[in-house]
């Protein structure tokens, strides 16, 4: 598609499921390309069909974005799920306030000490499951309003957490207990030792691991066993303060024990936060929630208290699950 190029919808049904191969322009959003399919199917004779994007490209970037159509909308998860390639020109001593070509840069630095080598142990760092703080320019909403619209018009705006991830095996940092804990409010600022001690503790104290490490908390991270490596992990989630823990599938790599704790310190923080965890496991839904939503092939097929959804399920699929007909 380009900004000349007109669609051609003839001989498609688009409500039985259609994938668009966008070559999406340069300084098109996502968006823009969605919108633009949806006047033009409108034209077509399909005033209220679904259309949306498997995966989003920035603004300054051209390349394909696949766009579901119909029933084909289904599909969107899946599709982001497949590996994809990008291809990027990276500029050495140099940054600008939105961290792209957005804006102008207004800081150069020295660069002539940078190897390939030190390059290449930079991106070796960056693989795998990270903790980010959102930039400034972010398109994540702040009191309802998006970051970067706010930062576009010159206002400060602090961008916490406020999803704390927890994942299917532990991931603490290759550091100290301490260090491990204290990443998050450092990144949000926070430099005062005193302060860092605080959350540092407060954190461990509601994993219920303060007890065990206390006396080693300069020790790698890396030496504890796989309960107290996840118990970290969600010390690490609490230090930023967040109003969400996601737990995805986190205990499914730990032993009975292990996951035992894990369930009984979620049962203590529900009080506090608001606690989402996904599982296969459909005794460990029963023993530890409140709700229960079950999603089949990205769709979400029902969802209520868990007794309700356990002793009298309303959709067929859901009831072939619990009872494992399938899955």
């Amino acid at each position: 598609m380009t900004q000349q190029s007109e669609l051609n919808l003839q001989g498609i049904d688009f409500e039985e499921g259609y994938i668009a191969v966008i070559d999406k322009p340069l300084e098109w959003t996502s968006s823009d390309v969605v919108r633009k399919i949806k006047f033009a199917l409108r034209r077509a004779g399909y005033p209220k069909i679904k259309v949306g994007h498997a995966g989003t490209l920035d603004p300054l970037a051209t390349g394909i974005l696949l766009v579901c159509i119909g029933k084909a909308t289904k599909m969107a998860d899946a599709l982001q799920a497949e590996e994809k390639e990008y291809v990027a020109d990276l500029m050495l001593g140099a940054t600008t306030p939105s961290f792209d070509l957005e804006h102008p840069i207004d800081k150069t630095y020295p660069f002539e000490h940078i190897t390939r080598e030190a390059v290449e142990e930079v991106l070796r760092s960056l693989t795998g499951e990270r903790l980010q703080t959102p930039p400034l320019y972010s398109a994540k909403k702040v009191e309802g309003v998006r970051a970067y619209e706010l930062a576009r018009a010159g206002e400060e705006v602090e961008l916490r957490k406020e999803i704390g991830m927890v994942f299917q095996k532990p991931n603490p940092f290759p550091m100290s207990i301490y260090d491990n804990v204290a990443f998050g409010p450092r990144t949000h600022g926070i430099r005062s030792k005193v302060k860092l001690d605080e959350i540092v503790e407060r954190s461990l104290r509601d994993a219920a691991l303060w007890d065990e490490v206390k006396d080693r908390l300069k020790t790698s991270a890396l030496g504890m066993s796989g309960g107290q490596q996840q118990r970290l992990c969600i010390a690490r989630a609490l230090a930023v303060q967040p109003k969400v823990i996601l737990c995805d599938e986190s205990t499914a790599s730990l032993d009975p024990i292990s996951t035992g704790k894990i369930e009984d310190l979620l049962m203590e923080l529900k009080s506090k936060y608001t606690v989402i965890m996904v599982t296969h496991n459909m005794q460990q839904a029963v023993r530890v929630s409140d709700d229960t939503a079950f999603f089949l092939v990205g769709e979400m097929v029902e969802f209520g208290d868990t007794k309700t959804i356990f002793s009298y399920p309303k959709d067929k699929r859901t009831e072939d699950y619990i009872t494992g007909r399938f899955g």
